[in-house]
């Protein structure tokens, strides 16, 4: 590879998967969650400052896994969880720290509509995100499969997963690697806060 301005893709294929975010990746993450998820989140966890504070802050409840390039460089983050009866008291206080009690509630209640408890023989990608520059290179696949790995060793069941129905290019991905439609889901009134009206309950069976 030349010294000289190097493409951003360059030696995409030289990257590992690890637990976490790395310290010094933490402010990509949280950008690059907030890009791919801003029309959702920007009224419920809006300004911007504020959205990626609460998430600095819940980080530690969470279940991640990183792709970092050889350089060092950040190219996606997954978020998965299985079944945890108390995860909205600890999204009550984070969202408490970080807006104050009313309008952590206020919050909270909304961010409830789109918090599904996995099945306790389930695990949950609740989010997956893969920079611009680096899509098509088998990033998203390879954090999916890091995800598989872990439901199995746990001895899920079945891996599910929400996707927006207007999100044709993720459908097609989770299809090709065997996720199922199990339901639509509908936000209803709420869709002008979320930017989205219907999504998709994804499952890819852990059995056969």
């Amino acid at each position: 590879m030349s010294s000289s301005a190097p493409s951003p893709l360059a030696k995409i294929e030289n990257f590992t998967l690890q637990d976490g975010v790395p310290p010094d990746n933490i402010p990509s993450a949280l950008q690059l969650f907030w890009q791919a998820f801003e029309r959702k989140l920007k009224i419920p966890l809006g300004p911007p400052e504020k959205g990626q504070e609460f998430l600095r802050h819940s980080m530690g409840d969470r279940s991640i896994v990183s792709a970092i390039r050889k350089d060092g460089k950040l190219l996606g983050v997954a978020t998965y969880k299985s079944y945890r009866p108390n995860s909205l008291t600890q999204d009550l206080k984070h969202l408490f720290a970080t807006y104050g009690k009313v309008s952590g509630l206020f919050r909270g209640l909304l961010l409830s509509q789109l918090d599904q408890q996995p099945a306790t023989d389930e695990m949950m990608v609740e989010s997956i995100c893969v920079d611009e520059k680096a899509r098509s290179h088998g990033i998203g696949h390879a954090l999916l499969g890091y995800i598989k790995e872990q439901a199995t060793r746990q001895g899920m069941k079945r891996i599910t997963l929400d996707v927006i129905t207007k999100n044709e290019r993720a459908h097609r991905l989770y299809s090709r690697l065997g996720y199922r439609d199990i339901r639509h889901h509908s936000v209803g009134l709420l869709s002008p806060i979320f930017g989205f009206k219907e999504s998709i309950r994804m499952g890819l069976s852990l059995t056969q």
